[in-house]
């Protein structure tokens, strides 16, 4: 088992807002399991300042069939402009299938989400990633670059399309993750989906602060876009991956990240 503990830094050609917490947020508020069957929290489609009260997990589900399986995360968002406060409270997705923290392919308005922020807890989860916002956008570039194995065949076509997407086509989205510690994949198992522990699309996003362990997944951190800083973090990356291009951390059309401390 190899163990990487890795602090990344990159520049910026701007400034990055400061991020601290802030009175007046709105609690997140859970569902009662009874109306869901699954232990999720209400969507936050509104931008706005958020925190979590209390811990939160979501247990694993049986019928008589054997195991259950949910596709939905503790917290979903579906708006830009949302500060999230977890307070040093934990997220655990103990249910087969659920991660932690999703924003899904755009935000309400159908842009890229933005100028989001999630910070100062843990998230934890037994078989999926654990924050993931704009990720799953299913393209054919995010399937190439998210499960790429030597077995896979492109057709001409396919290859050109891959080649016209360029750095310049990422938005500025300045999503910032801070002093979020994530447990990612818990179970060991070895799935043969594209598991990450961060994963983000878009320009100058922050992964800062954290400590990422990833258990048998294809990448700790993910990024796709330019300008992004990874700095000040601690990131495990163990166990046998289901992809061969896995690696601790992964960038797509970023700027070159000089290693400050590596230790193998």
């Amino acid at each position: 088992m190899d163990i990487y503990k890795i602090a990344l830094s990159c520049a910026l050609l701007y400034t990055l807002p400061d991020s601290h917490a802030q009175d007046g947020c709105q609690p997140i508020k859970q569902i009662d399991p009874k109306e869901m069957d699954i232990t999720i929290t209400e969507l936050i489609e509104q931008p706005g300042r958020y925190c979590l009260p209390h811990d939160i997990t979501s247990p694993r589900l049986y019928d008589i069939h054997g195991e259950k399986y949910a596709s939905s995360p503790i917290i979903q968002i579906s708006s830009s402009n949302v500060e999230i406060d977890l307070q040093k409270h934990s997220l655990t997705a103990e249910t087969g299938g659920m991660s932690g923290i999703l924003l899904p392919q755009t935000d309400r308005q159908g842009q890229l989400p933005s100028h989001i922020s999630i910070r100062n807890g843990t998230v934890s989860t037994r078989t999926m990633g654990g924050i993931e916002l704009a990720f799953r956008e299913g393209s054919l570039l995010a399937d190439f670059m998210t499960k790429y194995s030597g077995d896979m065949r492109f057709s001409k076509k396919d290859y050109e399309q891959l080649e016209k997407i360029s750095a310049g086509d990422y938005p500025l989205t300045e999503n910032i993750i801070d002093s979020i510690k994530i447990q990612a994949n818990t179970s060991g198992k070895n799935f043969t989906a594209g598991l990450v522990g961060i994963g983000m699309r878009g320009k100058g996003n922050v992964v800062r602060n954290s400590t990422i362990v990833m258990s048998n997944g294809h990448a700790a951190i993910y990024l796709f876009g330019p300008n992004n800083i990874i700095e000040n973090n601690i990131i495990i990356f163990k166990g046998k991956s289901a992809y061969e291009s896995a690696a601790a951390i992964k960038l797509h059309h970023s700027c070159q990240v000089p290693f400050d401390r590596k230790r193998v």
